[in-house]
């Protein structure tokens, strides 16, 4: 499930982070309940950029306007971001709910009475 995106003449891993959602609160001024427009998946996009730029240490000199000239000059770079972002929170829901199951499972062994 790895995607690397050539931005900017630099090799980019997307990667699913905590920087992501903070940098997409903040550009909105909301919190991220999933994507309703084309602006949002472009801001989304842009978040995880920043994110996983940051992650890895990668300089992070541009302005949202060399993006949004970037993405005009690569429009089909969107679909593979909303393509990714896809399956990474796919597998993410999956984990949760692994997780869920687990805990949920480990709680009802806790509340079975135990017999002396």
């Amino acid at each position: 499930m790895e995607t690397i995106i050539n931005f900017l003449d630099k090799d980019v891993k997307l990667v699913n982070t905590y920087r992501t959602y903070i940098v997409f609160e903040n550009i909105t001024q909301k919190s991220f309940e999933g994507i309703s427009s084309t602006t949002e998946l472009i801001m989304l996009f842009y978040a995880t950029l920043v994110g996983s730029m940051a992650k890895a240490k990668q300089e992070l000199l541009f302005t949202y306007d060399d993006f949004m000239n970037w993405l005009d000059d690569n429009p089909g770079v969107l679909t593979v971001f909303a393509e990714w972002f896809k399956k990474a929170n796919t597998v993410s829901n999956e984990l949760s709910s692994k997780v869920e199951e687990v805990v949920d499972e480990d709680a009802k062994k806790k509340e079975k009475p135990t017999q002396d």
